[in-house]
């Protein structure tokens, strides 16, 4: 992968992140507990990337082995560290505690399939994960850890899916 594919991930990822807010409706003290939540969730994956490339699970084929590029991480950040986030607010606001689960749920296994699809695609490019049952079980825990620091961190700093209101969106009228 090269930086004008990770500065064109930045960009999508921003471009995806806009939509998001737009269609979440989420209000600004909403947006920036997805945004600080995302920055915890985003360091505490830079933390076991470091630890899954000690233990021999995966590593990085481009910036060092134990971490992706830092523009890679800013992509992260914008999409699956607040954009995702939003989304998984709006899915435990309408379905309460149980949407919540189903979304850390889903992204436990979604987010190992991205990997090693992703993987597969680019024929190790970006990163390279090991055989095992190992490698597969610490992706799923970092993946389901990660989103459940992000929803928590913003509930912490936004309050309960429920406690805010929705942003009104004009509508042009003839």
């Amino acid at each position: 992968m090269t930086t004008n594919l990770v500065i064109a991930a930045v960009g999508a990822s921003i471009l995806l992140l806009v939509a998001v807010v737009y269609f979440t409706r989420a209000a600004y003290r909403r947006v920036l507990g997805a945004a600080v939540g995302g920055l915890v969730m985003v360091a505490f994956g830079i933390g076991i990337d470091g630890l899954g490339d000690a233990m021999g699970w995966w590593h990085y084929t481009m910036g060092t082995p134990a971490h992706a590029p830092a523009l890679l991480y800013l992509a992260i950040w914008f999409w699956y560290g607040v954009g995702v986030q939003l989304i998984g607010w709006r899915v435990s606001r309408r379905f309460g505690w149980r949407g919540l689960a189903g979304f850390i749920g889903f992204m436990a296994i979604y987010g190992p399939a991205r990997d090693y699809i992703g993987i597969a695609l680019t024929q190790g490019t970006v990163q390279v994960i090991s055989s095992g049952l190992r490698p597969l079980v610490a992706d799923v825990l970092l993946w389901g850890t990660m989103n459940a620091v992000g929803q928590g961190v913003m509930w912490l700093v936004a309050g309960s899916p429920d406690s805010d209101q929705l942003v009104c969106r004009a509508t042009a009228r003839s």
